[in-house]
């Protein structure tokens, strides 16, 4: 495999890195891998440090964003395609399927005062996702219990990602 992100910044593994350390490793890199100050080497060399300056590029996109950040760390310690086959807590489903029968309705009726409660009642279902997923992840980042601070936030992730579809959806109808 190749190297992870984290460890081409030299930072730890963590839900919530140090931010600056992260720009600050990404400003560096990228004057050291520039490939402007390599014209002058061979083929190889120059071959090299575009190599690093695209990793370096492609590293700070991922870790800089939550979003990107959290799929990668889980990428990092499972196969995110086989772990979505797997089934969401039924409970969430029937929630969800409740919610995509009344978006349904909603865009049937073109409600769309159903549609916005729709969508805020979701938001607020994230805020509240985000808040008790917060104490798995920094203590995945001080190195407890790790496996079971993965195992939630790979559920965390995997609903989260079933809510922002649907919340695609109604904004893609509703323009909301």
């Amino acid at each position: 495999m190749a190297e992870n992100y984290f460890d081409f910044f030299e930072i730890p593994i963590a839900f919530f890195p140090d931010e600056e350390a992260l720009k600050q490793k990404y400003y560096s890199n990228s004057r050291s891998f520039h490939p402007d100050f390599y014209t002058m080497e061979d083929k190889s060399k120059q071959e090299e440090m575009l190599e690093k300056s695209s990793i370096n590029n492609k590293a700070f996109t991922t870790l800089s964003q939550f979003e990107r950040r959290v799929a990668y760390i889980l990428s990092l310690h499972f196969s995110l395609e086989e772990e979505q086959k797997k089934s969401l807590d039924p409970e969430f489903l029937m929630d969800m399927m409740e919610w995509n029968e009344k978006r349904e309705d909603a865009m049937l009726e073109k409600d769309e005062t159903l549609l916005k409660a729709l969508k805020e009642e979701s938001e607020n279902l994230l805020v509240e996702m985000d808040n008790e997923i917060r104490p798995a992840m920094v203590s995945f980042d001080n190195g407890a219990s790790k496996e079971e601070a993965l195992e939630q936030v790979r559920d965390y992730y995997f609903k989260r990602k079933y809510i922002l579809r649907f919340q695609e959806n109604i904004s893609t109808f509703a323009g909301l």
